[in-house]
């Protein structure tokens, strides 16, 4: 008898996201890869019903999204709930905008979980490289 080999954490994410019925394609996320990246596309699969393939956001994309605020913020003009709101926004776009799979839609924003918003957009904007001070230093050396 063989022993069993324990899968690792990422392991298991991708074994469910490849089991997942009607999910894309290996195709498709080869596909995705060949835009973005090896390392450009990722899982998050917090639940079966929770599974999600998202990108970075792009220099670009960030740019008009910072627009986008700055013009809200104008318009807000101290308000306290506008300004909350236009945060809300603003991750709602990032994730319109970086998630590849599933299709988000309107009843993504309405019906799901609370705290997924949150999330998902943390987890993009970590893989854009929007790190804290302190985290970049972890990745810095002396040469």
């Amino acid at each position: 008898i063989e022993p069993e080999v324990e899968m690792s954490a990422e392991d298991q994410i991708r074994d469910r996201f490849y089991n997942i019925p009607n999910g894309p394609s290996p195709e498709t996320v080869e596909a995705w890869k060949s835009r973005w990246g090896n390392e450009g596309v990722f899982v998050v699969s917090i639940a079966e019903a929770d599974t999600y393939v998202l990108r970075y956001i792009t220099s670009a994309e960030w740019e008009a999204m910072q627009k986008f605020m700055k013009e809200m913020s104008a318009r807000a003009n101290g308000n306290e709930q506008m300004l909350s709101d236009i945060d809300t926004s603003v991750k709602k776009k990032v994730i319109e905008t970086c998630c590849l799979w599933p299709k988000i839609d309107d009843k993504f924003f309405t019906q799901k979980r609370a705290g997924l918003l949150d999330q998902l957009h943390y987890v993009v904007m970590m893989n854009s490289y929007f790190f804290a001070p302190q985290q970049v230093l972890a990745f810095t050396a002396t040469l």
